[in-house]
């Protein structure tokens, strides 16, 4: 295929290159050179194309069967060197007249185009010294390599320390950002001995205390939020066993605490204060018998 092209039969890409059995035939002649016609079948459907040659314009030509990928353009307008055509070029060596016009026309190109030309050459001279440009490349590049040989050491001396088997990736903003949060919200306590200190808490707080005081407390000296999403999954499982130790540990509290007010009501209303004419009936018995005391003194 001499260039790229569309199958109208799959409607599948044929790139510029591949080959085909193709049946070949004569179908006439521009000036004394034949034009010959090619038939050929996809190798991805059954539809069969054909394209012929087109000796005028030094091209091909698509018969049936295929489209075209457009990518030609026009020389001139792309500032390109356009090839002089034969006739002109006849024309030329023939005519002196057309040479010298032919002549002028260049020369006013050759104005137009000395800006750009000139600019060309400014921009080619940076690389004219081969030896210098190579000295440059290869004093850049030692650089670097120093630079990824100190990095890949001081990864080499992390994962050794950490037991690391993974390739680590380049540090950026997000990761200093997260260092500095967990250096921040870090506590020095290990999750085992943050759930005894709290079990200790538990057992040293007075059972008649403020539910919601104790919670508030307990609460406040917790793990920070920012350093439990932080702790490796069996460490978050045992700190939500100690939350659930402690949150059952507060239920039984607060069940003690309402079966010791009933108690204290049971025994309030068991113990009733003296009334006024309790008292006033013992004191009359103290007077009958302070009277009774006195007549038998007297009759001795």
């Amino acid at each position: 295929m001499p260039f790229n092209v569309w199958c109208e039969g799959c409607n599948n890409h044929i790139g510029m290159g591949v080959r085909y059995n193709a049946e070949k035939k004569k179908v006439g002649n521009y000036y004394s050179t034949p034009i010959y016609q090619f038939r050929m079948k996809c190798h991805l459907c059954d539809n069969h194309f054909e394209i012929k040659t087109d000796p005028k314009n030094f091209d091909y030509e698509l018969v049936s069967g295929l489209r075209r990928q457009e990518r030609r353009w026009n020389m001139a307008e792309n500032e390109q060197v356009c090839s002089v055509e034969r006739t002109t070029s006849n024309k030329l060596s023939a005519d002196a007249m057309y040479k010298l016009e032919h002549g002028e026309l260049d020369q006013a190109k050759l104005k137009s185009a000395a800006p750009e030309l000139e600019r060309l050459r400014q921009f080619k001279e940076k690389w004219k010294d081969d030896f210098a440009l190579n000295q440059e490349l290869r004093r850049v590049f030692r650089v670097k390599k120093k630079e990824l040989k100190a990095q890949k050491e001081a990864d080499d001396a992390l994962r050794k320390k950490y037991s690391l088997d993974i390739p680590l990736t380049e540090e950026s903003e997000t990761d200093r950002k997260l260092a500095s949060m967990i250096a921040q919200y870090r506590t020095s306590e290990t999750l085992d001995e943050s759930e005894m200190a709290a079990q200790e808490r538990i057992m040293n707080e007075s059972i008649f205390a403020n539910p919601c005081t104790s919670r508030r407390r307990r609460s406040s000296n917790s793990t920070p939020t920012a350093v439990r999403g932080f702790l490796s999954k069996e460490r978050q499982i045992g700190y939500l066993k100690g939350q659930i130790s402690m949150a059952c540990d507060q239920r039984k509290i607060s069940k003690l605490d309402h079966e010791l007010d009933g108690f204290a009501k049971i025994l309030g209303s068991a113990v009733k204060p003296k009334t006024d004419l309790e008292e006033s009936q013992n004191g009359n018995g103290l007077d009958v018998l302070k009277c009774y005391t006195d007549g038998d003194s007297s009759g001795d």
